[in-house]
């Protein structure tokens, strides 16, 4: 990759990243600057962005996805030839989980939205966010502010240890006004655009940083020890893994730009596929290589582990796969 992109994101990196609301913040608020000289996708360069993503990952993983999500909304308007707004800190919120969603209706100027997401990653950190709504003609994909009366952060529930510093919440919008300027794309144009699974393998590189870390942590445990075999055997498996993510990654990475308008869905959730399950290889076997205690006494091992675990259930398993071979039949 060119070392210059990933040099000035990892110095602007805060060490360690910190926890809570107003430090996390202000931790993304530093790395935003060198977060824009990231090149975009699908452009020759998609490489270096996943090198990036990756980097994040193995640093640390919420915020790596906090800053793949701002990463993934500049992408999307510039994809839309819109503009970001200056030195805003964006997340994309499009979930889909339960009967949740916004609906927007028309008005003078523009749109009223309201309604309630789920899953809103950097809910209360973020500036800006590009959201889904269902409206007349389809669904529209707006650029709205954070900061005001209309939008309320729900501060659900989140019982799991694992990504919880991402402070990912509900939130509730009530007549929302967005200018007709910040509609986003075409009606229904947001799901079925050329770069929307190329974020989702982007995601993906994220999740092998969190997996270099954990190799990484394996094999720093075991360095000044004097290792049992059964060690030295998940350690090389745990390396082979990752060995063979990384050049998926590669692979997917030069195709997407060498086919910049094909349709990315196979490559894609073949790549997010190999990633959770490699994930889930490296978790199993780096415990099975040390056994219990690091779990509950080494913060970063047992961190990692859970948000890891957290993290790589945004693949959504069979139902990807399933779209991935109904994809494959339709091709043969």
């Amino acid at each position: 990759m060119a070392d210059g992109t990933w040099l000035q994101v990892a110095e602007a990196l805060p060490e360690p990243v910190p926890r809570g609301r107003e430090a996390l913040g202000a931790a993304l608020k530093g790395v935003g600057p060198a977060l824009a000289t990231v090149p975009p996708p699908r452009t020759g360069r998609t490489r270096d962005r996943w090198q990036v993503l990756r980097g994040l990952g193995l640093t640390d993983l919420v915020l790596a996805r906090l800053a793949e999500g701002h990463l993934d909304a500049l992408a999307i308007l510039a994809e839309a030839g819109a503009s970001a707004v200056p030195d805003a800190l964006y997340g994309v919120w499009a979930s889909t989980s339960g009967r949740a969603g916004l609906e927007a209706r028309p008005v003078d100027g523009g749109w009223a939205l309201a309604g309630r997401l789920r899953y809103c990653s950097g809910a209360g950190l973020l500036d800006r966010a590009l959201v889904t709504a269902r409206a007349g003609d389809g669904v529209r994909l707006f650029d709205v502010a954070l900061r005001g009366a209309a939008v309320t952060v729900e501060r659900t529930p989140w019982v799991h240890a694992g990504m919880a510093a991402t402070e990912t919440h509900d939130i509730r919008v009530s007549r929302l006004p967005v200018p007709a300027g910040h509609a986003v794309g075409a009606p229904d144009w947001y799901f079925g655009r050329p770069g929307f699974w190329v974020g989702g393998a982007g995601v993906a590189a994220c999740w092998a940083g969190g997996v270099a870390g954990l190799v990484r942590w394996l094999r720093e445990h075991l360095r000044d020890r004097d290792p049992a075999p059964h060690q030295l055997v998940h350690l090389a498996a745990c390396h082979a893994g990752l060995t063979a993510l990384d050049a998926a990654l590669d692979a997917c990475a030069a195709w997407v730009d060498a086919h910049p308008d094909d349709d990315h869905l196979p490559r894609a959730l073949a790549v997010r596929h190999l990633a959770a399950r490699t994930t889930d290889d490296v978790v199993d076997r780096t415990g099975r290589a040390v056994g219990p205690t690091p779990l509950v006494r080494d913060p970063a091992y047992a961190g990692r582990v859970a948000d890891l675990t957290v993290y790589t259930r945004q693949q959504g398993a069979e139902k990807e796969l399933e779209r991935l071979g109904r994809s494959l039949l339709e091709r043969s």
